[in-house]
């Protein structure tokens, strides 16, 4: 298990996945947690954000809009919420 804590929008999702880069296919699966440091739209690898998204509403509220590489709706996240990803390897 790693714990962030406190981290930003990017590291919540960028840090997840460099652990996948990395896991070969003996590894140990892997529990990552974050904390959001701030708001943000997390939207699936082939949504259509601009046909699904307000983007104007978005940018004038100051929140990112991160694209995943799993599919799936777009999902909110404030700080409000312990996210959470399970690496395993393939």
């Amino acid at each position: 298990m790693i714990d962030l804590g406190s981290a930003s929008a990017v590291d919540t999702l960028a840090v997840p996945y460099g652990i996948a880069e990395r896991l070969g296919p003996e590894g140990d699966p892997v529990l990552v947690l974050a904390d959001p440091t701030e708001p943000f739209l997390c939207v699936g690898a082939s949504e259509d954000i601009e046909q699904h998204v307000d983007l104007l509403f978005c940018r004038n509220e100051g929140i990112p809009v991160l694209r995943r590489r799993i599919g799936g709706r777009a999902i909110y996240i404030d700080r409000d919420q312990l996210i959470l990803h399970v690496v395993v390897p393939i």
